[in-house]
C-alpha cells in the first residue's frame, strides 16, 4: 500500500478516561500522605504542599492526552507522542508477532485497556520492538488486537513454506526407509534370541515360516501395504 493510501487514514487519540486513571491515583496518594502526616503531627504547610505535585502530575498527563495520537493504516501502526521532544513511532503489521491487551485495577473501573503490539525483536534493538497504546476503551482495544491478529495471521500463512499431510504417512511403508527399519529390526531381534540362546535358525525361523505358509495372504498384503 502507498504512502498516499496511509495518508487517507485519520489520526485518532487516546481515550481520555486515562486522565480520570492518573487523577484517582493522585487522589489516593494524597489520602496516604494525609493520613502519614496527620499520624505523625506534621506542620500545616506540609499538607498544604502535597496536592501541589500531584495536580502538575495531572496537568501533565492532560497536556500529553492532547499530543497523542495514534492510527492505525494498511501498512503500519503509528504513534505520535511527546511534549517538548516529538516522536513518531511506527511498527509494520506484516512484523506484529504479538498483541496483548492488559488492564490493571483501576484500569478495569474506568472500563480502559493498554494495547502492546510487538514486532519481536529485542527491546534495544534498531527495529522497534514494542508500540504501547496507553490506553484505549475496551471496545476500541478488542477491535485494535483482531486487526492486527488477523493480519499477522494472514502474514504468517503467506510464509509458510509447507505443510505436513497427516495422508503422506500411508505411504511411508513404500519408502526405502522402511526396509531399512525393517532390516534392522529382524538383525537385532535375532541378535537377541541367539544371545539368549533361543536358537532362531533352527527354531523360530522355521516356525515362522510355517506360519507365513498357513496364513491368509490377503491380510498380510493389506497390512504390509499400507502400514500404520
Amino acid at each position: 500500500m502507498s504512502e498516499a493510501s496511509d495518508e487517507g487514514v485519520a489520526w485518532r487519540r487516546l481515550d481520555p478516561r486515562v486522565i480520570g486513571v492518573t487523577g484517582t491515583v493522585c487522589t489516593l496518594l494524597i489520602f496516604v500522605a494525609a493520613v502519614v502526616m496527620w499520624w505523625r503531627d506534621a506542620p500545616w504547610w506540609l499538607h498544604a504542599s502535597v496536592p501541589l505535585p500531584m495536580a502538575y502530575v495531572v496537568g501533565y498527563e492532560m497536556f500529553r492526552w492532547t499530543k497523542t495520537y495514534y492510527r492505525l493504516t494498511p501498512e503500519r501502526l503509528e504513534l505520535r507522542t511527546g511534549i517538548l521532544l516529538r516522536s513518531h513511532r511506527a511498527i509494520p503489521r506484516h512484523r506484529v508477532r504479538s498483541v496483548d491487551v492488559s488492564a490493571n485495577p483501576v484500569h478495569r473501573i474506568f472500563r480502559i485497556a493498554t494495547v502492546k503490539g510487538g514486532t519481536g525483536h529485542r527491546v534495544g534493538s534498531a527495529d522497534n520492538a514494542v508500540l504501547t497504546l496507553d490506553a484505549l476503551s475496551r471496545q476500541d482495544a478488542e477491535t485494535l488486537r483482531e486487526d492486527l491478529v488477523r493480519r499477522a495471521a494472514v502474514e504468517a500463512e503467506r510464509d509458510t513454506v509447507a505443510r505436513l499431510q497427516w495422508k503422506w504417512l500411508r505411504y511411508a511403508p513404500l519408502s526405502v526407509w522402511s526396509v531399512v527399519l525393517g532390516l534392522g529390526a529382524v538383525g537385532a531381534t535375532y541378535e537377541t534370541l541367539d544371545t539368549i540362546g533361543a536358537d532362531p535358525d533352527t527354531t523360530v525361523v522355521p516356525q515362522l515360516s510355517g506360519w507365513l505358509s498357513q496364513a491368509d495372504p490377503l491380510p498380510v498384503l493389506t497390512l504390509t501395504s499400507t502400514g500404520p
